[in-house]
């Protein structure tokens, strides 16, 4: 036999023996759909900080409106203690118009009438020695206790015609005066809504 033949012998029993090992293999296949990656749900953690969703309709007030509402505050401070003054230098210098024009339509019914009060301020000139003096002690928001002494009939008119979340609540001592009930007085003070001037109410 020659070297071409003993060659291709010796192929065709390699041949013969890879088949033999095929037949008795069994070749396991892997669905396409294993092959294909499926998507999974993001796991990155939120960033530090950031609000969650029930945090998010709670609003949060910012130093800038803190800082506003304060100044608002001082505001009506401010203007509740210039009407007190002006209240009380009209009295002392006699001006009734202009003492008169500072109370609200509320005091101005209880007290009757114009006239009324300039005979009432004559007497607390007179009684008074001509106005001498009078101290203001600080004027700040209405205080529960305050409530009580201003009465129910009286915050319901400055509910009405006012704006009873700005009032303030001055109280004034006359030193000079006889008698506990010339000598110190109570009044609220508030903008009324028509126009926003400052207003008196007198509680005490």
């Amino acid at each position: 036999m020659t070297t071409r033949g003993h060659l291709q012998g010796r192929i065709g029993v390699v041949v013969l023996l890879v088949s033999g090992l095929f037949q008795g293999c069994t070749v396991a296949t892997v669905p396409s759909a294993a092959l294909t990656a499926s998507p999974t749900a993001s796991t990155e953690p939120s960033p530090i900080g950031a609000p969650s969703p029930s945090a998010e309709g709670t609003p949060v007030p910012s130093p800038d409106s803190d800082a506003s509402a304060s100044a608002a505050e001082a505001a009506d401070a401010a203007a509740a203690l210039a009407t007190v003054e002006a209240w009380e230098k009209a009295r002392q210098s006699g001006d009734v118009d202009a003492a008169w024009h500072l109370l609200s339509a509320y005091q101005q019914a209880a007290i009757g009438s114009r006239a009324a009060f300039a005979a009432a301020e004559q007497a607390y000139l007179t009684d008074e020695g001509g106005g001498a003096g009078y101290k203001i002690y600080p004027v700040g928001p209405i205080s529960a206790d305050d409530r009580d002494m201003i009465g129910s009939k009286i915050l319901a008119d400055v509910s009405a015609v006012a704006d009873l979340s700005r009032a303030f609540v001055a109280h004034v001592m006359h030193p000079g005066a006889p008698g506990a009930a010339l000598s110190s007085e109570g009044l609220l003070l508030a903008p009324v809504r028509d126009g926003g001037a400052w207003r008196i109410w007198i509680v005490q």
